[in-house]
């Protein structure tokens, strides 16, 4: 499952865990206090801006259009030969037994389009410059293209795709025509505003499409690219505003720390809304630093952003890792999105999740009228356990001290 559809459910446990643990990117939202003072100060009221130019393309297929600028964009930081691209695999979904009849014409010109694609990338060598007016509509009608096939394998071959209007004996020529001229333009106009717009980014070191070393953890994740230390997500879109950025960084840190090995170096997120012609960017010594730590002393040191990644990592892949069990219909049951604090109190006071689940669910037995409710008391009595635990250790410690003077 896509990590932002993961993210975009508000009961999942990644997000859960996400909002605990980031509590300055809820502080945005509007309704909370001093919004208004934590959108300015993240740079997040600046994104709030409709697209820099009108578009011709219709609601319905701006996605389509989302996608396919993902494809144009990336070759501007580096060429990935077309057989390893996803829409390569939504391709090759159209040969398997099963496929629709429809999908016929267009499955047996998958591989002189692939092979075309490589060919005219290697002719016109598209890596951190422009191309001429013909050839850059040239190369948006293969990355329009790339988005239908991708759709394949997003959401299977029985979708209904402009590329079931091919019939039998239909060339690549054709297969290029498919995307009509009002869509070309809208992607040439975002390709050429995109090169203006991110030119200084293109000779950074470059990775597209990482995948991280939790993504089977969540079922399968990869991002949109990193450059330098910066992980960033594409999002084309008509009008921006807070809740886009904030939805986009909460899929941006659920990356970060599924990176469990720290093998991208991460320690910047940043969102491109390439309609607004915006890149926005933030530190995360600012993401992980608390509300009102962040306005008294600043953003955190370099050293202690390092360890608080890597004990966030730690919890991230416990809590990914708790038996399905404690799942009901597809959703992390009230247990489960205790967890999160179980696996920080465990760290706190000692002994294991399991133990401390244990006990919680123990007293929530003994105290609960129906067994409905003993999941909804998981996490307070949690918190009652820690408050315990953290006493008796002071009355012991306390107990031990030597005498004074």
């Amino acid at each position: 499952m896509p990590l932002s559809t993961v993210v975009s459910d508000r009961h999942s446990l990644v997000r859960q865990f996400l909002e605990q643990r980031f509590p300055l990117i809820d502080a945005t939202k509007q309704g909370a206090l001093m919004a208004g003072d934590w959108k300015r100060l993240l740079g997040i009221a600046g994104v709030e801006r409709d697209a820099a130019h009108d578009s011709a393309v219709p609601g319905a297929q701006r996605r389509v259009i989302g996608t396919a600028l993902d494809y144009r964009l990336r070759y501007y930081f580096s060429v990935t030969p077309s057989d390893e691209l996803v829409a390569a695999r939504g391709a090759r979904l159209l040969r398997r037994r099963g496929a629709p009849a429809r999908a016929r014409p267009v499955a047996s010109l998958v591989q002189p389009f692939l092979s075309s694609l490589d060919e005219f990338l290697t002719s016109r060598s598209p890596v951190g410059r422009a191309l001429s007016d013909s050839d850059e509509e040239r190369l948006a009608r293969y990355c329009v293209v790339l988005a239908h096939l991708e759709a394949f394998f997003r959401a299977g071959t029985d979708i209904e795709s402009p590329l079931y209007s091919l019939v039998k004996g239909s060339t690549l020529e054709d297969l290029l025509a498919v995307p009509p001229e009002h869509q070309v333009r809208d992607l040439c106009a975002l390709s050429r505003e995109c090169f203006e717009d991110g030119r200084e980014l293109f000779g950074l070191p470059c990775v597209l499409n990482p995948a991280f070393d939790g993504s089977a953890d969540i079922g399968g994740a990869d991002a949109d690219l990193v450059v330098g230390q910066c992980l960033l997500e594409v999002k084309t879109v008509s009008s921006a505003h807070a809740g886009t950025v904030r939805e986009a960084v909460y899929q941006l840190l659920g990356y970060t720390l599924l990176d469990y090995s720290d093998r991208y170096g991460i320690r910047q997120i940043g969102v491109w809304l390439t309609r607004q012609r915006c890149i926005w960017v933030l530190p995360l010594a600012q993401a992980l630093t608390a509300p009102a730590a962040l306005l008294h002393s600043g953003a955190l040191a370099d050293s202690v952003v390092d360890q608080r990644l890597s004990e966030l990592r730690d919890e991230l892949a416990d809590v990914l890792k708790r038996p399905r069990a404690w799942r009901a219909n597809g959703r992390p049951s009230l247990r489960m999105l205790a967890m999160p604090e179980a696996v920080r109190i465990s760290r706190s006071i000692g002994g294991t999740v399991e133990e401390l689940m244990a006990e919680a669910e123990r007293r929530a037995r003994q105290r609960a009228t129906h067994e409905l409710f003993v999941d909804e008391m998981i996490q307070d009595i949690l918190w009652e356990i820690e408050a315990e635990r953290g006493q008796k250790s002071t009355d012991r410690s306390t107990s031990c001290a030597p005498p004074s003077g």
